[in-house]
Parts: structure tokens; C-alpha cells; sequence
């Protein structure tokens, strides 16, 4: 796949898979067609906490009519759902 246009997903969910996969589910709110494996910060109200890898996005479907995209990551990942429903809490790609 290409590079992946510049994006940020406001985070609105997080689940793991049994293999130690956390997935990331949230609107990009722009145009990008295919999110690619990327260097990425989680920013929790604006501060960035951590930078983390997620790897290729596997369904994406920019026609939802929410706009939500899921990506996901096997790097530790220090959100939890609880703290989703409290902070503005966001996925943005950085330049490698």
C-alpha cells in the first residue's frame, strides 16, 4: 500500500484481542483513504504521553456513517475506556 495521508482519530474506543493486539476505533474526520503502518503519538487532552506503532488498517470503510476507522497496534498502549468517557484522547500520525 502507499504512504498513508497525514491523519488524527479522535479515539472513541479500545478493545485487545487475545494475541496482544490492543485495536483503536475512533473518527479520522479526513479524507484518507487507507491508513498505512505508521509511527503515531496518543495525546490525552492535548499533551502527548507515549508513541506507539500501529500496523496497516485491515477494513477500512470510510462510508460508516459515523466515519469510524480502527487500527491497531501490539505496542503497550496506556488508555483505558474510563478514561475515553473523561479526556479528548487522540491517535496522530507522526513523520517518519
Amino acid at each position: 500500500m502507499g504512504a498513508t495521508t497525514f491523519f488524527e482519530m479522535k479515539i472513541i474506543d479500545l478493545f485487545q484481542f487475545g494475541d496482544g493486539r490492543t485495536v483503536l476505533v475512533g473518527n479520522v474526520g479526513t479524507d484518507v483513504p487507507f491508513i498505512s503502518a505508521c509511527p503515531c503519538e496518543l495525546l490525552v487532552d492535548g499533551v502527548p504521553v507515549t508513541t506507539i506503532r500501529i500496523e496497516d488498517e485491515m477494513l477500512p470503510n470510510p462510508r460508516h456513517e459515523a466515519g469510524f476507522r480502527s487500527v491497531s497496534t501490539t505496542s503497550a498502549v496506556e488508555l483505558n475506556r474510563d478514561l475515553l468517557k473523561h479526556a479528548d484522547c487522540r491517535l496522530r500520525m507522526v513523520d517518519a
